[in-house]
C-alpha cells in the first residue's frame, strides 16, 4: 500500500484529516504531504478544507455514520456551544444532522427539558439523560438515521419550542442556507419556524458543500454555531444581526 492508498484508508477512518497529521505521521514535510493531497482532491477522493481534507461531497446527504466522522472535531466544538444554550425547564427542537445528534450528547445529563425530535440519534443520546424525549413517528431512513414524511411534519407542528437546533446542507455566500432534498428543507423550516430562538448548528465543511434546495436565509434565524468561519460569513452574519458562535468563543 502506497502512502496515497493509506491516507485515504486514514481518511475514511475518521473522516478528516489534518495537513499537520499527515505529516507527522509520515514525518515527512506539508509540502511533501501537500502533494498528496492534491492528487486525492484531483482524483475526487478527498476534499479541501481548512488545514486539511475531509471526505467528499456527494450530491445527496451521505451516510449518517459518514458524516459524524467528517470534521468531527469541528462539529464536537459546535455541539459543546449549543449545548450550553440549554437551560432547565425548556422545549428543545432538534432536528436532522449529525451535528445537532452531538449536541444532544453535550447536554448535562442531570438537566430536565423536553426534547422533541426525528433524530433517532438525538433520542439515543438522550436515553440516561432527564430529559423528556418526544420522537416524531414516520418513515425511517435508516442511513440518514431519522425520521421523516408526512406523519413527522404533522407530529412536529404541534408543538411549539424555546430554541430549535437545526443542521444544514449548506450555507452559499449569499446567505442562503440550502438542503439536499425537499422534504428536508421543508421540515427544517417548520421547526424554525415553531420556535422563538432559531439557531442553525454547522461545521466549516458546510460552507463548501453544494446542496440545491433551499430552506431559509441566514436573516431568518438568531444565532449560527460553527467551528470555523471566513471573514465574509463573519461580516454577513453581522450585517443581518444573526449571532455568530464559534467554537468555544462568541463573537
Amino acid at each position: 500500500m502506497n502512502r496515497k492508498q493509506k491516507i485515504l484508508q486514514l481518511l475514511h477512518s475518521k473522516g478528516s484529516l489534518t495537513t499537520g497529521e499527515i505529516s507527522a505521521l509520515f514525518n515527512l514535510t506539508p509540502q511533501t504531504i501537500c502533494r498528496d493531497i492534491n492528487a486525492l482532491c484531483a482524483e475526487g477522493k478527498a476534499r479541501r478544507i481548512h488545514g486539511g481534507i475531509t471526505l467528499p461531497a456527494t450530491a445527496d446527504n451521505s451516510h449518517f455514520n459518514q458524516r459524524i466522522r467528517s470534521n468531527a472535531n469541528g462539529k464536537l466544538a459546535a455541539a459543546k456551544v449549543a449545548a450550553k444554550l440549554i437551560s432547565a425547564g425548556q422545549t428543545i427542537f432538534f432536528g436532522y444532522g449529525s451535528t445537532t445528534a452531538m449536541i444532544a450528547g453535550e447536554v448535562d445529563s442531570a438537566l430536565h427539558f423536553k426534547a422533541i425530535t426525528n433524530n433517532l440519534n438525538v433520542a439515543i443520546a438522550l436515553e440516561n439523560s432527564n430529559a423528556e424525549v418526544w420522537l416524531a413517528g414516520g418513515l425511517v431512513r435508516n442511513k440518514q438515521r431519522d425520521v421523516t414524511g408526512y406523519s413527522t411534519a404533522s407530529f412536529l407542528n404541534r408543538f411549539r419550542a424555546d430554541i430549535a437546533f437545526c443542521g444544514i446542507g449548506s450555507i452559499n455566500h449569499r446567505g442562503e442556507l440550502l438542503e439536499f432534498n425537499y422534504e428536508e428543507a421543508e421540515l427544517t423550516r417548520l421547526i424554525l419556524n415553531n420556535s422563538k430562538q432559531r439557531i442553525i448548528v454547522a461545521d466549516q465543511t458546510k460552507l463548501e458543500r453544494h446542496a440545491s434546495v433551499f430552506c431559509t436565509k441566514i436573516s431568518d434565524v438568531d444565532a449560527l454555531v460553527i467551528d470555523s468561519a471566513s471573514t465574509h460569513l463573519k461580516e454577513m452574519c453581522h450585517s443581518n444581526e444573526v449571532k455568530l458562535m464559534l467554537g468555544s468563543t462568541v463573537s
